[in-house]
């Protein structure tokens, strides 16, 4: 029992990991989306 639980521990532990850098992602392609809108502001 006390491996299985060890074992989704660390199962979830990488999931938090994973959802993290998913984060940072998302993070950074809002960042890029709105320098678009700006460029596309100035072009219009």
């Amino acid at each position: 029992e006390s491996r299985k639980s060890k074992v989704e521990g660390r199962k979830s532990k990488v999931e938090g990991r994973k959802s993290k850098v998913e984060g940072r992602k998302s993070k950074v392609e809002g960042r890029k989306s709105k320098v678009e809108g700006r460029r596309a502001k100035g072009e219009g």
